[in-house]
């Protein structure tokens, strides 16, 4: 028994169809890209905002441990975020998004 049968069950539905299709070459260049792009854009953010972005969006921190960690309140903690991601989009979108054009 090689387990190849427990891979397409893992893999392939009961039509034969790709459960979860795997990420094309073309696709993982692109995450790649986009992803040292995000660290260009935030290393313009001030430390508060690039701190909280990355606790809550790599990190995966909770809320309550992230305003700990930074000393800022919920809601203040949802201003930075507010801010932090609205900068990174600006910032993507200006350099990121026209890369192809």
């Amino acid at each position: 028994s090689d387990g190849i049968e427990d891979m397409f069950e893992q893999r392939f539905d009961a039509k034969g169809m790709w459960i979860s299709p795997p990420r094309g070459p073309e696709k993982e260049a692109e995450s790649k890209e986009l992803a040292q792009w995000i660290e260009t854009c935030a290393e313009k953010l001030p430390v508060n905002q690039r701190m909280a972005f990355f606790l809550k969006e790599v990190d995966d921190q909770s809320t309550t441990e992230i305003c700990k960690i930074l000393d800022v309140s919920p809601t203040n903690l949802g201003v930075l975020l507010f801010r932090a991601r609205t900068k990174l989009r600006e910032c993507l979108e200006k350099h990121w998004g026209n890369q192809t054009k």
